[in-house]
């Protein structure tokens, strides 16, 4: 399945083994059965007559008299689209239909050993056809097993059905939670013909009673999820495949039972996607997806001392797609004899305390998350446990925790019977490309120490060393990377029990490179010597670069590239002559930053004669060069120009 993108898969645990159904490659496959519990096949229905859905309760709106009424709680939901509903998920899914599914008595009956294992599971797979494609799962508001025969025991399933919209109408099934849900009758009977299915088309939030649909129920569970899948459809405004519109029958909304359909058709997708579109208060059959969860942070204890202070931090975590909770709750107790709490925090505001147990109330939900603070004492007993628990809290009830399996967290700890003293006295000091902490040792001589930070965006401190051994008092931190405020604290460590951090410091760092100052250039004959001094930073180098001035500049060239810790250059390479200017710049990955220009004047070569020379001994005339000695300048001027286009 990790090859395949789109694959999916979806299992129930039932009495007699797994159950469920695997998307793969474009291709449904059934996972278990009463036969061979735990082997993959291939699906297939072995049926003479195709069963049927039949399509004559086509619902026309004119009949409905919705009774909705609008609040301001609702605006958010009456003006969204499936697409701006759905651009975040909450572990994939956007929104959750309130569904109300009914079982009669004769599919207990007909499936007297396992009945309500075959509902969980029938619920599960029509969850994965609309999870998978449209990131739409089930809220079950109700799961009813009848024990009487509440409605119509006709094989009709027109007749079904209308039955079951006049008592939801009426308002006559007592473990009805939502007149605007969508209501699903699965019959155990044998529909006449071959209907396996019939619903109302378009229905969706109707609270008049038409949002409701029955099933035949089948010996495959998974033929019954198809059905159940394919009447929910039409109740979403779906039609038949190919009858009804242009796509194929290869896929749920087929008139006929394919043993090949694994999705809806893009028109099926269409037709969904309108219907929740035209929705005035989508919010009437539908919630909104979150997850709160509790963590704890790694580099809590697992060993405290006894009798002492001790500290233990976690992590909120928060999630929603397109509707917010109004807050959040976390609340928790402590166990053990004598044990006690002293301060609890989110985000540095204190909660309220009583001895052992605590709540923080009112918490904005924050995506970013925030930070639960304990400060307790540990008391006398050999182990203490920590219960806690985050609760979301939706005034309209519409914003439903997908994951409560996450909320809940207990912690346990170890509890030593000596302390451990802190270090104290922390110091941090920027370095060139690191920062140097010192400190005071533990007055628990034997202990070792640990090294916590806390970089740019992180809202928690975690472990930046190994155990230093004992009477270490000082570390360098040579991987700060980030721009921003690096915080530090140290704690000491003995036989696995850690004490209270010390005191915590901190550096703000700019990882952006430091070009140097004083750039000088001394020219010479053949040759400029550069000289600067170095600023303190994370520069890793520089460049070391020359243009030629004067009457027109050229371009920046790059000469050589020099280590950090480099204050000296030599450019033998300059042409006697000419104007230059240098700079400097200072390199850190991708970044730069350019030391001011200085400039350079090559001398002319001067002139030099020998005595002959002096002496007129030329025809050309006093003053004039003799031919030796302007063979000697010319090939100078010829060598040092082929030094230069080398460099070039």
């Amino acid at each position: 399945m990790a090859v395949d993108p789109d694959s999916w898969v979806r299992v129930s645990r039932l009495q007699n083994g797994w159950e469920g159904m695997a998307y793969l490659f474009g291709r449904m496959h059934v996972i278990g059965g009463r036969q061979d519990s735990q082997q993959l096949v291939t699906k297939s229905f072995g049926f003479d007559v195709a069963p049927s859905c039949g399509v004559d309760h086509v619902h026309s709106s004119a009949v409905i008299a919705p009774d909705r009424v609008l609040t301001p709680m609702m605006a958010q939901a009456v003006s969204a689209s499936y697409d701006s509903l759905c651009d975040s998920r909450v572990e994939g899914a956007c929104l959750l239909l309130e569904l109300e599914v009914v079982f009669d008595l004769e599919f207990q009956q007909r499936f007297p050993d396992d009945f309500q294992d075959r509902a969980v599971s029938i619920l599960n797979l029509v969850e994965g056809f609309y999870f998978e494609q449209f990131g739409i799962g089930l809220d079950t508001l109700s799961l009813t097993f009848l024990k009487t025969n509440t409605f119509t025991t006709s094989t009709s399933a027109n007749d079904l059905l209308d039955d079951v919209q006049t008592q939801v109408a009426g308002g006559n099934l007592p473990f009805q939670q939502n007149r605007r849900a969508l209501l699903h009758l699965v019959s155990g009977r044998d529909f006449d013909g071959s209907t396996a299915g019939l619903a109302w088309v378009g229905t969706l939030c109707d609270g008049n009673g038409y949002g409701t649909g029955v099933t035949n129920a089948f010996d495959s569970n998974v033929l019954t999820a198809v059905v159940v899948a394919h009447e929910l459809g039409h109740n979403f405004g779906a039609n038949h495949d190919e009858q009804q519109n242009s796509c194929s029958t290869g896929f749920i909304m087929s008139p006929w039972a394919n043993p090949d359909a694994t999705r809806f058709s893009s028109c099926s997708e269409t037709n969904l996607i309108n219907t929740i579109n035209q929705q005035p208060a989508l919010e009437q059959c539908f919630n909104f997806p979150a997850d709160t969860m509790l963590t704890a942070v790694t580099t809590n204890p697992e060993r405290i001392p006894g009798q002492s202070q001790f500290q233990a931090f976690f992590d909120i975590g928060y999630q929603s797609a397109s509707e917010n909770a109004d807050r959040l709750e976390v609340t928790g107790e402590l166990t053990g004899t004598d044990t006690r709490l002293e301060m609890v925090t989110v985000d540095g505001v204190p909660c309220e305390i009583s001895s052992r147990s605590y709540s923080c109330s009112d918490l904005i939900p924050d995506a970013r998350g925030q930070q639960l603070a304990i400060q307790a004492y540990s008391g006398t007993e050999a182990n203490l446990t920590l219960n806690q628990r985050v609760s979301l809290i939706s005034l309209s009830g519409e914003v439903l925790d997908l994951q409560p399996a996450n909320n809940t967290l207990e912690s346990r700890f170890e509890v030593a019977p000596t302390a451990v003293a802190a270090p104290g006295d922390l110091v941090v000091t920027p370095e060139a490309r690191s920062a140097f902490l010192q400190w005071q040792p533990s007055e628990t001589t034997d202990a070792g120490y640990v090294v916590q930070r806390m970089a740019p965006g992180e809202t928690a401190y975690s472990d930046l060393s190994v155990t230093l051994s004992a009477g270490t008092n000082q570390y360098r931190d040579a991987s700060l990377i980030a721009t921003g405020e690096y915080a530090y604290r140290v704690v000491a460590v003995l036989e696995g029990v850690r004490s209270l951090p010390g005191n915590s410091a901190s550096i703000s760092w700019n990882n952006a490179p430091v070009a140097p100052e004083g750039l000088t250039a001394v020219a010479e004959v053949g040759r400029v010597l550069l000289s600067w001094t170095e600023n303190v930073g994370p520069q890793t180098g520089y460049r070391i670069e020359r243009r030629r001035t004067g009457t027109e500049y050229s371009p920046w060239q790059l000469l050589a590239t020099a280590p950090y810790g480099t204050e000296s250059y030599v450019d033998e390479t300059p042409v006697a002559g000419y104007t230059y200017e240098y700079r400097l710049v200072a390199i850190n990955g991708g970044q730069f930053a350019s030391s001011e220009t200085v400039p350079a004047i090559m001398p002319e070569l001067e002139e030099t004669s020998t005595d002959e020379d002096q002496g007129g001994g030329s025809s050309g005339g006093g003053g004039s060069l003799g031919a030796g000695w302007l063979l000697v300048a010319l090939t100078a001027v010829i060598v040092r120009r082929r030094r230069w286009w080398n460099v070039r």
